[in-house]
């Protein structure tokens, strides 16, 4: 044989063992088949497939994925398969993740027809993200294999305050916010309410109360005053917040010109209105009078003019 052939031969004997051992009993090593009931992606699943479910968590909650194996194969062991990235998590109770929001349990139940016990495997996930959305896929060690598909849907519920994004509200009334959220869980577990970064919830003492209702709360400012301007926001359970602009409308008057009485003096008085909550160009600094800039800057000017008949009738 030339030195040619040498490495070909090697190969195709290293090929042959390994196709012996996967035909084989393989050991009893862990086998496992991926692939969508469709077809897509990695493969027709030949087996059993057992019906599929879908669950709806929200960020931060935790799931529950179940496999519930029929009675004629009590026993077996369960794998669990994250079919994203096709990632083996559990397999029996040891887990294959590093990931230490996961763990699995099971639970055994009479059977209702002939007194045999059927066993339900359970994958939970805490604290779930929006990353762990996806199909999930427990399937047993039997053969054939019984395979359970579980879709995992984290949806994001948000909120959102009624009208505008800015509130213009006169002192002395009444201030009403509504939050309503969307695309979560009913009924509402809690709403926080913040003005500015200070949790309100429960200041009374200013007038503040608020109600929580199915989908929605609402915050009420009674007699609303300058200290009440700011930025709120409500924060519902695992939502994302929603925020508003408060300012606070003040009317304050002014007497006008010395001298005026009467009805005459009445009609000379100036209102004004001040927004509390944002500041006023008007409040920037001192202001300096026209008047003033000139003869500041002309006053050397004016000086030397009064100066120079006399410095001309010496020299003469």
């Amino acid at each position: 044989m030339g030195p040619r052939l040498q490495p070909l031969v090697f190969i195709l004997l290293a090929v042959a063992a390994l196709w012996a051992e996967v035909a084989g009993d393989g050991g009893g090593q862990l086998e496992v088949e991926m692939g969508g009931a469709g077809g897509g992606g990695g493969g027709l699943i030949t087996d059993q497939l057992l019906n599929n479910s879908h669950i709806v968590v929200l960020p931060g909650e935790s799931a529950k994925l179940a496999c519930p194996l029929p009675s004629d194969v009590f026993g077996s062991r369960v794998s669990w398969i994250r079919r994203r990235d096709m990632q083996l998590l559990a397999m029996g109770e040891n887990l294959f993740t590093g990931d230490h929001r996961i763990f699995v349990s099971h639970s055994r139940h009479p059977h209702k027809k002939d007194s045999r016990h059927t066993q339900v495997w359970f994958l939970h996930l805490k604290n779930v993200t929006k990353e762990d959305e996806g199909e999930y896929e427990c399937q047993t060690s039997t053969h054939p294999h019984n395979s359970y598909m579980t879709f995992l849907k984290v949806q994001t519920a948000w909120s959102e305050l009624q009208g505008p994004a800015e509130r213009h509200v006169a002192a002395g009334s009444t201030l009403r916010l509504v939050c309503t959220v969307k695309d979560g869980h009913l009924p509402l577990k809690y709403v926080f309410w913040y003005q500015d970064s200070k949790m309100i919830n429960f200041d009374k003492r200013r007038g503040v109360n608020f109600t929580l209702e199915r989908d929605h709360s609402v915050l009420t400012v009674s007699s609303v005053s300058d200290t009440h301007a700011g930025n709120y926001t409500c924060q519902p359970a695992n939502a994302t917040p929603s925020s508003v602009l408060v300012l606070v409308m003040v009317e304050t008057t002014e007497p006008g010109a010395e001298g005026g009485r009467g009805q005459k003096g009445a009609d000379n008085e100036k209102t004004q209105v001040r927004q509390l909550g944002v500041k006023s160009a008007s409040s920037a600094g001192p202001r300096v009078l026209p008047q003033t800039l000139a003869l500041f800057l002309l006053g050397p000017l004016l000086l030397d003019a009064l100066a120079f008949p006399r410095v001309f009738q010496s020299n003469l």
